[in-house]
């Protein structure tokens, strides 16, 4: 008898986690880490003396771990105002939601005054879809708000149209906010990479040094550069 067991349907490929622009890629934290390490070798005893008389001094390589702070502050910023800015969404749909419902209150009054068919009620944008947009939501809020104060809607409460106004200002005010939040985490991400370039070319500046004092064309230098990570055997590009 035939196996009439159904094939189970196989399993969806794991998908790599994404990365976003803010977050520090492997590059750059591979950067910062080799940078920390060479400062760190370069002040041995048995090379600090030489590479001093290069230029690879005390103070070059306290500037050089003052630049891989710096950039570690940069990164955390940026991913600070990623934050914001995913918080303030949440916040801008909610206050969208407030703004509807207050509106949506507001058109079931006008529908009690301005019976079906009554050319009234487009002045209250009854049954159009005014949220499909930021721009024709604001702009429809703003003529609801003006023809208010013609029209004595029935169960209107004098407090009614202000609430109205004070929700329409809250939802604009969180977009000025989200984009500050955008812009700032662009600024923050420009500025860590630039420190992050800085820093490598303080790294290289180092190893000009180490290849200038322990050339490839001597063996017995071999050690010393592998411990500087640069070619035991030629000189650095």
């Amino acid at each position: 008898m035939p196996d009439t067991t159904p094939t189970p349907a196989p399993a969806p490929a794991p998908t790599k986690p994404k990365r976003t622009r803010a977050d520090m890629n492997q590059a750059d934290a591979a950067e910062l880490t080799l940078a920390g390490e060479l400062a760190s070798t370069a002040e041995k005893s048995a090379y600090a003396a030489p590479l001093a008389g290069e230029g690879i001094d005390a103070p070059f390589i306290l500037n050089l771990r003052t630049k891989i702070e710096q950039a570690g502050g940069s990164t955390a910023s940026a991913v600070g105002k990623k934050a914001a800015k995913k918080s303030d969404t949440k916040r801008e749909e909610d206050l969208k939601n407030d703004l509807l419902e207050k509106i949506g209150v507001i058109q079931a009054r006008a529908k009690r005054k301005f019976k079906l068919g009554n050319p009234q009620r487009a002045k209250y944008f009854i049954g159009k879809t005014i949220e499909a947009s930021r721009v024709m939501l604001e702009s429809s809020t703003e003529t609801i708000l003006v023809n208010l104060g013609g029209d004595a809607l029935p169960g209107m409460k004098a407090g009614d149209p202000l609430a109205l106004k004070n929700a329409l200002k809250a939802y604009r005010d969180v977009q000025t906010d989200q984009s500050g939040n955008q812009s700032g985490a662009a600024g923050a991400r420009g500025d860590f990479e630039a420190k992050v370039k800085e820093v490598a070319d303080l790294r290289r500046e180092i190893q000009y040094a180490v290849d200038a004092v322990w050339p490839s064309s001597k063996k017995a230098n071999a050690a010393i550069r592998i411990e500087f990570q640069i070619p035991a055997d030629r000189a650095m590009k």
